[in-house]
């Protein structure tokens, strides 16, 4: 609960303006494209990280990391989601619109991951057969 709020309240504090519709005068106003970018690239800079640096494992840096880009995940999301559904050619893709594509990006994972899943189920099983 912790880190989902935290990962609202960082989104919300880049991205929300002093003026306008919901103003926040505590907010940077980077708007929800920019706070998606920036957000993202410091989450591609924690996994960077992660990747190279290969902390120990349970250290505090592997602890810290995967917490930090755990909470990251929410306004990043949250914020590229909302730009493509309320800001991008003037809600041109709306609340449907978005539903729709993750929908159909969802099945298509989720199709791909069966599959593999299959063809390594059935490969094994050849193996056992010929073994």
């Amino acid at each position: 609960m912790f880190s989902f709020a935290m990962g609202t309240a960082l989104g919300d504090w880049f991205a929300d303006k002093k003026t306008g519709y919901n103003p926040d005068i505590f907010g940077l106003g980077l708007g929800l494209l920019n706070t998606g970018l920036i957000l993202g690239a410091i989450f591609l800079i924690i996994i960077a990280y992660r990747c190279i640096a290969k902390p120990k494992t349970n250290s505090v840096l592997e602890i810290l990391t995967f917490w930090l880009a755990y909470i990251l995940t929410r306004p990043i999301g949250a914020s590229f989601a909302d730009y493509f559904g309320y800001d991008w050619r003037g809600g041109f893709l709306g609340n449907q619109g978005m539903s729709i594509i993750w929908i159909l990006i969802f099945i298509v994972l989720l199709v791909t991951t069966i599959l593999k899943y299959r063809n390594q189920r059935n490969k094994n099983n050849l193996k056992e057969v010929d073994g």
